[in-house]
């Protein structure tokens, strides 16, 4: 296979391989996402909620939240069109969607979500704590050798920070690590989290992308 070459050339130097993040102000459904999340009925002896710990994720299946649903789906499209990839090839299905809640000074630790292609966060409650996508930076050409900057650059370091703010859906790669850093929060964090794969619409004549499931079958 040939690969796509893309030229992005600044003074003496390339920069390569982007890490494209996709951000965008929902507005509008914050009651009737509270009012899922109450009928929830979620435990939060522990100070820390995970939706798929208590097999609670199948907030997509929830009627009064498909306008929240057709939105995201609107905005997965959007992020499949800014790589000029022909979005009408492929149907957006939510596998799984679960409510995460974290108390002062608690965090999420580092992960990625291996079932899936790009997952989702909406911040329905956030004092501002950031959000970490890690990657292994190929230009550390040995171990620990960025502890030897002097300076902190996009391109000399492993991580970026996002600051979210309420109502603002954040889409990512699902193979991205990330994780949160509680900062000085003083207020709980309450998002919405999802999982989403990516299927072709109905053709079966091509080698690449998954097939539609209604061709999938079970022994």
């Amino acid at each position: 296979m040939t690969p796509k070459i893309v030229q992005q050339t600044t003074s003496n130097f390339h920069q390569a391989f982007p890490l494209i993040v996709y951000e965008k102000k929902l507005s509008g459904f914050l009651s009737s996402l509270y009012k899922s999340f109450e009928d929830g009925k979620f435990d939060n002896s522990t100070g820390k909620i995970v939706g798929e710990h208590h097999g609670k994720v199948l907030i997509h299946h929830d009627k009064r939240l498909r306008p929240f649903f057709k939105q995201v789906t609107n905005s997965v499209y959007e992020y499949l069109d800014y790589f000029k990839i022909d979005k009408s090839a492929f149907k957006v299905n939510f596998v799984k969607t679960w409510f995460t809640i974290c108390d002062p000074q608690q965090t999420l630790p580092m992960h990625y979500h291996s079932c899936s292609h790009i997952s989702w966060i909406y911040y329905i409650q956030t004092p501002g704590d950031p959000l970490v996508l890690h990657h292994k930076n190929p230009n550390e050409w040995f171990g620990d050798a960025f502890r030897f900057i002097t300076e902190n650059r996009f391109n000399n370091g492993d991580g970026y920070v996002i600051n979210p703010t309420t109502e603002h859906l954040i889409m990512f790669p699902s193979s991205i690590e990330h994780y949160t850093s509680a900062e000085d929060r003083q207020h709980q964090r309450i998002s919405l989290v999802g999982d989403i794969i990516l299927t072709l619409k109905d053709r079966t004549d091509s080698e690449s992308g998954l097939l539609p499931s209604q061709y999938w079958k079970q022994f």
